[in-house]
């Protein structure tokens, strides 16, 4: 991932190599694997810095639309607040509001989502930054997802409700761990 100067996704290396070792990719995998849906998919790990100089107890906010092709989208609405330092590390703590729009009319699926209401009944996590490298470090990000679908499948409609709990750990390292 090659990043702008103020740390959002500039372009995404190797996305073309990774799509031609998958096996006959669908349209659909193909729309989920996008370059700007990757772009989307990644800016989480890196919004969260102010952007400014802050001190113990600024607070900031961050808004930012994820789109999943034929599965629909996501608004996150993010509030960090800056928690001071630990193991010379800065901490930002975030608090996150999620809510999901179902997609328009989609017919590269063998289903489609009639409606949908599913939040986020939790959603929060920890940014740690190394002002010596100049990046985040070290991300956790907890989500508990609830609500019900509408999907329909081969002409019949069939209500499904959710419940999902995600925990996302990302780490950010100097060299390749596969090397």
């Amino acid at each position: 991932m090659i990043l702008k100067p103020d740390l959002t996704p500039l372009r995404l290396e190797g996305r073309d190599e990774f799509v031609k070792k998958l096996a006959a990719p669908s349209d659909t995998l193909l729309a989920l694997l996008s370059e700007e849906s990757l772009r989307q998919m990644a800016a989480p790990v890196f919004r969260g810095l102010p952007g400014k100089a802050v001190k113990e107890g600024d607070r900031w906010k961050r808004e930012e639309r994820i789109t999943f092709g034929p599965l629909g989208s996501w608004h996150s609405a993010d509030r960090y607040i800056y928690a001071g330092t630990e193991d010379q590390l800065d901490i930002i703590k975030v608090e996150s509001t999620l809510r999901y729009s179902a997609p328009s009319a989609v017919k590269s699926l063998p289903f489609s989502i009639r409606a949908a209401d599913l939040k986020a009944t939790k959603a929060h996590g920890t940014l740690r930054f190394d002002r010596n490298r100049g990046r985040i470090v070290a991300s956790v990000h907890e989500q508990n997802l609830e609500g019900s679908l509408s999907i329909e499948v081969g002409g019949q409609e069939t209500q499904v409700e959710l419940r999902q709990e995600q925990k996302t750990t990302v780490t950010t390292v100097d060299k390749n761990p596969l090397d």
